[in-house]
Order: C-alpha cells, then structure tokens, then sequence
C-alpha cells in the first residue's frame, strides 16, 4: 500500500485529529497512475538489484542471526571524515560517509575467502526527496504516500573494497546516488510490469534505508513526543541495516544504525568498528537488542 515516507504521513495525520485538527495538514494524494510502467513498457537502465548473484563460495558456518544497534554521534562521524581526503571529506554527506564505511566494515567482518567475489550496497532512494525529486519533471505532489522508491545498486569485489581506502566505497556511493533519477525510477516500473515484479536479491548485499528523515521522531497524540520511533526489529534478514535519528544519555544528537547479522560475524563486525574508531566503553558504541 506505501512506504515507510507514507506510513509516517498517515501516523502524524492520525496524531494532528487525535490532538483536535479537523483535517490533517497534509491531505493524502492517491494519483498512483503518476507511477505507473510506461505504455509501452521500456527498460531503459540496468537493474542490477535483481540479479540473482551465484551461491556464494564462503564455506564459514555462523551460529544464528542477532541484531544490535551503534550509535553514531559527532564524535564518530568526525573520526570517518578524518579517514578521508580533505575534499571528500568536506563534499561528502553524512550519509554517504557513514554508509561508505558500514558497507565496507560488513564487508570485511563476513570473511569471505575468494577476493574477488563481488559484493553489493543496496539502499533506499525515495523519489519524493533529494536527489531524485529534483529530476522529477513534475515533482510528485505534496501528500504522496504510496510506493515511490527504488534501490539503485553499487558493486565491488571484497578485495577491492577492503584493500583500498575508505575514499574508493566512498566514490561508489556518491557515483550510485547519482543515477537515481526520474528515468531510473520509471525504468524500474516498466522492470516490474515486464517481469512480473521479481524480488531483489539479498545474497551478498548490504541493505540500508535512511529512516532519520521520516518525522516520526516528531508525532504527538496528545502526552508528549515517543522515546523511540521506527521499526519493531529488523527481522532475520543478515546485512539489512536502518539508520534512525537518536539522542544519547549525554544529549549528543546522532543516528543509530540497527543491524543484523549472523552472531559470529557481528562479533567481528563491532571489533571492526571500534578498531576504526577507538571507540571507549563510555561512548556507548554497541547495545544489543535481541537473539533471533
């Protein structure tokens, strides 16, 4: 029915009339035709996120699914821009950055055995916001809530990502943001009325989706602002990562990052992360959520 962009906007609608609103103060916009596949369909991008990878030749035997959440304040997000040349450093949005450097640290805390095995960065691109709502010709209305995203795809060999600096993931990343854009969106449509909506691939991926701009953090039914706002778990799907905003105990302002992996590989993964980092006890880097 929509995504989470239209959830947050039917929830924050629900919260403005439950606090005596007559009307919520964005209407809801059916207008599903706006997305529709082209007639005739044409795919005219690549859609790598489709591809069904082969098995992957890792012979490692993890023990079950876990899923943990990392705090990324200033302080760490500092610490990543210092990795990196002083013009990606000072272009490059938090986003990017950390998301650059989580892909290339699951990377390297999955082991795999063949470096020259291809792996993938899988993340969400909402066509409502930045940078593809600027290449919408017109933008989708205000109120939009169905289904407006897509999943553009980067892809490295495990040697290539974790032998060469941060500054190589991170280009990826920016390269990929880059092509998200109206005619990927509408070829990604026409994919779907073509092919009979095929599922994206989850093997050797990394999977993140942008939760800090939902305004959920924000909704008021009437007794005050919620502690925690977004997802109840993040199922048992290794590699899936959400980013959602956080406040510390120390008030530092931040994202967390919720992750899950298997349980041998995000014991390698937090040592991968506070080896980068130097991350102390104090700093609150790790708190884990649940066994699967």
């Amino acid at each position: 029915m929509c995504d989470p962009s239209g959830i947050a906007q039917f929830i924050k609608g629900i919260a403005e009339i439950a606090q005596g609103s007559s009307k919520p103060s964005v209407m809801p916009v059916w207008c599903r035709e706006l997305l529709c596949a082209r007639d005739p369909p044409t795919v005219t991008c690549l859609h790598p996120e489709y591809d069904q990878p082969p098995l992957d030749d890792n012979k490692n035997v993890f023990s079950k699914p876990c899923q943990a959440s990392f705090f990324f304040g200033p302080k760490q997000i500092h610490a990543l821009r210092r990795l990196l040349p002083l013009h990606l450093a000072q272009s490059s949005s938090t986003f990017d950055v950390l998301t650059a450097f989580l892909w290339r640290s699951h990377t390297a805390a999955l082991h795999y055995q063949n470096p020259n095995e291809e792996v993938r960065l899988m993340y969400v691109v909402n066509a409502r916001f930045e940078p593809c709502r600027s290449t919408f010709n017109p933008p989708l209305p205000e109120g939009y809530y169905g289904n407006a995203f897509v999943c553009p795809v980067v892809v490295s060999t495990v040697g290539m990502l974790c032998g060469r600096p941060l500054s190589y993931a991170l280009e990826l990343v920016k390269k990929s943001k880059k092509a998200a854009t109206e005619e990927y969106v509408r070829s990604t449509a026409d994919l779907m009325a073509m092919n009979g909506r095929p599922a994206g691939s989850l093997r050797r991926s990394f999977v993140v989706s942008d939760l800090t701009k939902s305004g959920l953090s924000d909704v008021d039914y009437g007794w005050g602002k919620p502690l925690y706002s977004g997802i109840d778990g993040i199922y048992d799907i290794p590699g899936a990562c959400y980013y959602f905003p956080h406040t510390n105990s120390k008030g530092e302002n931040g994202k967390v990052v919720l992750i899950c992996l298997l349980e041998e590989a995000m014991k390698r993964f937090e040592k991968e992360l506070n080896g980068i980092l130097h991350i102390k006890d104090e700093d609150e880097p790790i708190k884990y959520l649940s066994n699967l």
